[in-house]
């Protein structure tokens, strides 16, 4: 059973990284995406942060 618990959590841990890490690369902030690489929680930050000047241009 904490097999499973342990799996589920490692499934979830990576699509919340992959789904945060694409939100803050479309909110143009790509120096928090590889910064976010050693310390997700910039990932976090970038996701919830409003788009750069440059990403509301495109």
């Amino acid at each position: 059973m904490w097999w499973g618990i342990g799996f589920g959590g490692a499934i979830l841990y990576l699509f919340l990284v992959f789904t945060l890490g694409m939100m803050t690369l479309r909110n143009g902030h790509g120096w928090m995406f590889w910064l976010g690489i050693f310390f997700p929680f910039l990932w976090i930050v970038g996701a919830l942060m409003r788009p750069s000047a440059r990403a509301g241009v495109a």
